[in-house]
């Protein structure tokens, strides 16, 4: 793997983000809905996010799992 940035090959891999906004360390995470209009019971959905940095200019490559990634495809389609 290189580095988008500057072609490095020096990269942390799957360096957790973490989210302390809500006074406990959770993953930092996408979330998609369900039914994204309704005011209640919206169905969410959410995916931890990790990232992979650069360790010589510092740039950040978010990404989910491949997992993730395939039910976000899916989740796509269905609400097409």
């Amino acid at each position: 793997m290189k580095c988008l940035q500057c072609n490095s090959v020096n990269i942390a891999k799957k360096v957790r983000a973490i989210d302390e906004t809500r006074n406990w360390d959770g993953d930092l995470r996408l979330e998609v809905y369900d039914n994204p209009d309704a005011i209640l019971f919206k169905g969410t959905n959410s995916l931890p996010l990790t990232a992979n940095v650069c360790t010589d200019c510092g740039f950040v490559m978010w990404f989910v799992s491949k997992d993730d990634a395939s039910f976000l495809k899916d989740f796509n389609k269905k609400k097409s």
